[in-house]
């Protein structure tokens, strides 16, 4: 019996520290993984506050070098376009005579829009659209055409021609399509042609083919209006008596 009792004891005691020792790895198991999620959740934090300040210096040191970066200096000085015989594209609150008057190949026209008086209303009117001579073309009308234009017995027949040369509007070159009419301020029609090359002209009907006046620069804007420079002067129908003067040396 006392052999049977200490077997029975024996077995007992081992189950029992058996079961102790399963318990404590449990627990053991347990607290370390814990204290591993504790770690984990520690070092998340000191992370995102590191992030946190990180983008806070950033900022910082961004506006900084904002706030000490000069705006560049703009000049006081523009320099002046250069003018050739196809006059450069001017300051662009410039009025459409004092542009004819200030350009280097308008000198020709410039004299003729002062002598009639047309000065005043080509710097006072809105939206009109020139068609301005080169001194080139006034001199292929010949010299002794430029003088009867020039003298005063002219004047009316000189005003007609230059207001031959305006049109009430603003059209751009890509306004002026092919073959179609534009009424200028003499009340006569003139016509817009274009060549095989895309160049375009604007043509009266007193023009001959030789001499139709080519836009050889487009588009120069005033406060007013637009400009385009042509080669030839404008003729209207030769019919006209205010034609004859014009084409004495055509």
């Amino acid at each position: 019996r006392q052999d049977t009792r200490k077997g029975n004891y024996n077995s007992s005691t081992i189950l029992f520290l058996f079961t102790n020792c399963f318990i404590m790895r449990i627990f053991s198991i347990l607290v370390l993984i814990l204290a591993m999620t504790w770690a984990f959740v520690v070092a998340e934090h000191d992370k995102s506050k590191k992030s946190e300040k990180d983008d806070s210096n950033g900022s910082d040191e961004t506006s900084e070098m904002s706030d000490e970066t000069e705006a560049p200096e703009m000049s006081d000085e523009t320099e002046a376009p250069e003018i050739s015989e196809v006059p450069e594209l001017v300051d662009n609150c410039t009025s459409i005579a004092e542009i004819a008057c200030s350009t280097e190949g308008f000198e020709t026209l410039c004299s003729l829009v002062l002598l009639t008086g047309l000065d005043e209303p080509l710097e006072e009117a809105e939206d009109l659209t020139v068609f301005a001579p080169l001194n080139s073309a006034f001199d292929a009308l010949g010299q002794e055409a430029v003088d009867s234009l020039l003298s005063a017995n002219s004047t009316e027949i000189l005003e007609f021609i230059l207001l031959f040369h305006v049109a009430e509007g603003i059209y751009n070159s890509t306004d002026l399509e092919c073959t179609a009419p534009l009424e200028m301020l003499s009340g006569e029609i003139s016509r817009t042609k274009c060549d095989n090359m895309g160049m375009k002209f604007q043509s009266g009907e007193g023009n001959v083919p030789e001499r139709e006046p080519q836009i050889v620069t487009a588009d120069i804007e005033a406060c007013n209006g637009i400009i385009h420079v042509i080669d030839n002067v404008m003729l209207p129908p030769p019919e006209l008596p205010a034609v004859e003067i014009s084409r004495t040396g055509a």
